[in-house]
């Protein structure tokens, strides 16, 4: 006849809890391993958006396989399967090569930001051209109005109810020039804020990930280092 007792009901009970923690432990880190895959796929090295969204997915997964980790071995020293304690070594030990993985992902990360500059600082220069090209064409064509043009067009446009605020051709002249002469102003200022903008950004941006993966990196190591010296998980009860 078999008598209850708290102890066993407790023992029981935490038992039942440690085996559904490395259940849950297992799933989440299966889960991030696709995602890590998925990250990889397809492979384009060289282009500096990818490489940069690489990193930035890779430190985000981060949280869900510390805490995967944390509930697989929160039960090691309950009793294990012989199935579950051949995988917790490898996972240990692979925790040591993921800690040096992330640290390496900082020059990675690092060089695609760079890059990332100098292609912004391309295509805004691009763009920015593209715009003073037809500022000056606008310009020589109002040079090239001879006096005779200007006086019909100032005559016409009058008739119409235009140029209120010119009271000769060569004062709409003038006004014209000047108008011109802001926007050009206007666009190169406008260009030279989001130039400086983006440069921040990416400045930001770039901090934060470094941090995350430093943090990323110290953990895992910090996970390895614990479960080798004061776990040992070749010790593990198993059942």
């Amino acid at each position: 006849m078999t008598t209850w007792s708290p102890d066993s009901e407790n023992a029981q009970r935490d038992l039942i809890l440690s085996r559904l923690f490395r259940v849950a432990g297992y799933g989440l880190l299966i889960f991030i391993l696709f995602e890590v895959v998925n990250s990889f796929i397809p492979l384009n090295f060289g282009n500096p958006l990818w490489e940069s969204g690489l990193v930035i997915g890779l430190t985000r997964g981060v949280p869900i396989a510390i805490l995967g980790l944390v509930m697989v071995f929160y039960g090691e020293l309950k009793p294990l399967r012989e199935q579950e304690s051949f995988w917790l070594n490898p996972i240990a030990w692979a925790l040591i090569l993921v800690s040096f993985l992330y640290v390496l992902l900082i020059p990675l990360g690092l060089s695609a930001t760079v890059r990332i500059n100098v292609f912004n600082n391309v295509r805004l220069g691009q763009q920015t051209q593209a715009k003073l090209t037809q500022l000056q064409k606008e310009r020589s064509a109002l040079e090239k109005v001879s006096a005779k043009q200007a006086e019909l067009i100032f005559a016409k446009g009058r008739s119409q109810g235009h140029f209120k605020d010119s009271r000769t051709p060569q004062e709409l002249r003038k006004k014209v020039a000047a108008e011109l002469d802001d926007r050009e102003r206007t666009l190169t200022k406008n260009s030279q804020k989001i130039r400086q903008n983006a440069r921040w950004r990416l400045v930001l941006d770039a901090s934060v990930w470094i941090l995350n993966t430093l943090i990323a990196g110290v953990v895992f190591f910090s996970i390895w280092r614990t479960l080798s010296r004061d776990l040992d998980v070749n010790t593990v009860w198993v059942e």
